[in-house]
């Protein structure tokens, strides 16, 4: 969580569990509402707005939450002005999209008007600005680009496209893709670096489909940059090595001009700052 003042600048970050209780399906609500008290017991100013990064899709108003297959039962019911008394302006948007807006702001990045954001966890979450707007599309379904089909010949994911993006290189399924070896992104890419022919050679596969992914992206919306956050940033070299060479052998670059890529900078504070600058921009 972040607490922003006026200008904009961080004046309170707190990490908070979920606590997720299969039995109890409703417990994040409980402990979102519990984290949110106490966060603002330290914060003693005047509240004028709250803003809230989620995973799921989000109505054009950033008021609810409409979708979420297979996790945080309920949201798509929260009433999200309950989590505190002390504002009735609760904004609630996509995390993808929080990261984007949390990026801009923290690069400078205002005079961008063209960008597409990855975010490379868990699953792949993104975001996409034109023209100086965030695009949402007619029903809000636009940036969730890790869903976008790599491979139609692959088990459907969670909206029912086959061979995603996300299944192709997110931490969820690396158990999978290895069958068994591995069960998180890092220890994969800790082999990689041992050059264990079996890590590179999954490791190389999702990095090709990730260069894929992103060429026929910019194919289609063309932006300034690509901003590429999550978990996945910490290989350093082992992705970005990878990643530009199959770019050279992908990417359609009619005017010579290379595709950008630029690391984020929030890590994890990409959501909460976002969604606390979408916030603002209600209230």
């Amino acid at each position: 969580m972040s607490i922003l003042d006026e200008q904009e600048h961080a004046v309170l970050q707190k990490k908070f569990l979920t606590n997720d209780d299969p039995n109890d399906p409703m417990s994040w609500a409980d402990s979102l509402m519990r984290a949110t008290d106490e966060m603002l017991e330290d914060f003693d100013g005047e509240l004028l707005s709250v803003g809230v990064s989620v995973p799921g899709l989000n109505d054009k108003a950033c008021e609810k939450i409409l979708s979420m297959p297979g996790r945080l039962k309920g949201i798509d019911t929260f009433d999200w002005t309950q989590l505190t008394s002390r504002t009735s302006n609760v904004r609630v948007i996509n995390d993808g999209k929080a990261a984007l807006l949390g990026e801009l702001h923290s690069q400078n990045f205002n005079h961008v008007s063209d960008v597409v954001m990855l975010t490379l966890g868990t699953g792949v979450g993104g975001a996409i600005m034109i023209d100086g707007k965030l695009y949402q599309g007619a029903r809000g379904v636009a940036g969730h680009i890790g869903h976008i089909c790599l491979d139609w010949q692959q088990e459907k994911g969670i909206t029912g496209i086959p061979g995603s993006f996300e299944d192709s290189i997110g931490n969820s399924t690396i158990a999978k893709r290895t069958n068994g070896r591995y069960t998180s992104t890092y220890d994969l890419v800790q082999d990689v670096k041992k050059y264990d022919e079996f890590a590179i050679s999954v490791w190389l596969e999702s990095v090709r489909k990730l260069a894929i992914a992103i060429s026929s992206i910019n194919n289609i919306l063309d932006p300034e940059m690509f901003i590429l956050g999550g978990g996945i940033l910490n290989a350093g070299d082992e992705l970005f090595n990878p990643l530009y060479a199959y770019l050279k052998e992908y990417q359609w670059a009619p005017t010579n001009e290379d595709i950008k890529l630029v690391p984020a900078v929030n890590g994890t504070w990409a959501g909460s700052i976002g969604a606390a600058l979408l916030g603002k921009s209600y209230s």
